[in-house]
């Protein structure tokens, strides 16, 4: 790991132990990519729900909660052991069992995944917050990963206004 990428992961750390990015409640647009994209499209049913999904830069685990309560297979990654840690807090206080939910600690430009295992994948805030050589091979790993039709949701956080 290089110096940067290592400096970013500290960043990460010290953030989500100052609490910096502690949000229980998952992306209001997220909730909404999954029931018009993914629930709709895909005539899902929590009943009859398998579909896989991965959460790029899981934080806290606020979205990995949400799918999880909506029926679907979840993984989530990141690159801070302090957001881990909390996920897997929050996680055991749900009274979520760890083997139901599936955390890794890694880069998101090389993935320990099978190439198309996942349905669809949501990344919130995680791309904009990396090299954009990183964003690129990170967006050449979800293709990967991601099954023929599967779908990605990813948004963009940004403090910069463009004048009109």
């Amino acid at each position: 790991m290089n110096i940067i990428k290592k400096n970013l992961q500290k960043n990460w750390d010290k953030s989500f132990k100052n609490l910096d990015n502690f949000l229980l409640y998952p992306n209001e647009h997220l909730i909404r990519f999954v029931n018009k994209f993914i629930n709709k499209r895909k005539k899902i049913t929590l009943k009859k729900n398998k579909k896989k999904c991965l959460d790029l830069g899981s934080g806290s685990g606020r979205h990995l909660i949400y799918l999880y309560e909506n029926g679907f297979n979840v993984s989530g990654i990141d690159i801070s052991k302090e957001a881990i840690n909390q996920a897997k807090k929050i996680l055991k206080l749900k009274k979520i069992k760890k083997k139901k939910i599936n955390i890794l600690h890694c880069s998101t430009t090389s993935m320990n995944f099978k190439d198309k295992k996942f349905d669809f994948c949501v990344s919130h805030g995680t791309l904009d917050s990396m090299m954009s050589e990183d964003a690129d091979k990170t967006i050449k790993e979800v293709y990967r990963i991601l099954k023929i039709g599967g779908f990605f949701y990813v948004d963009l956080i940004s403090n910069k206004v463009k004048n009109k």
